[in-house]
């Protein structure tokens, strides 16, 4: 919950508040590369459009994978720290919105390139 036993900040939060009549209040650090409980991917940045949007959450078309979870030893927030993520068009199935996935992405052969342009007559 971002408070420890001990009563200090957990890495990957951030505490606000808390007085003798309410407790503090720790939400997680969207974009600093711990991925915190509620995020569902943590890049370390707050850009979206690369796979794990602003907010923290998995962009449509995108999977990512998991990053490292806070923990007392974390000394880095680069590298295999945080989430990466990829297209998922490519990958073999059929996610929402995508119609088809055929485990190919573009043409890697260059199949399509060197086929013969055909004419098609219009009726």
């Amino acid at each position: 919950d971002g408070c420890s036993p001990d009563c200090q900040r957990e890495l990957g939060f951030a505490c606000l508040g808390g007085s003798l009549s309410e407790p503090s209040k720790c939400l997680p650090l969207c974009g600093d590369g711990l991925e915190a409980l509620g995020e569902e991917c943590d890049d370390g940045n707050r850009i979206s459009n690369d796979g794990c949007a602003y907010e923290c959450k998995v962009e449509p078309m995108y999977y990512c994978t998991r990053g490292a979870l806070p923990s007392i030893n974390f000394s880095s927030r680069v590298g295999p720290n945080v989430s990466a993520c990829m297209r998922s068009c490519g990958n073999g199935f059929a996610e929402a919105p995508e119609e088809c996935d055929d485990d190919v992405v573009g043409d890697p052969l260059g199949i399509l390139n060197s086929l013969p342009v055909q004419a098609t007559q219009v009726l």
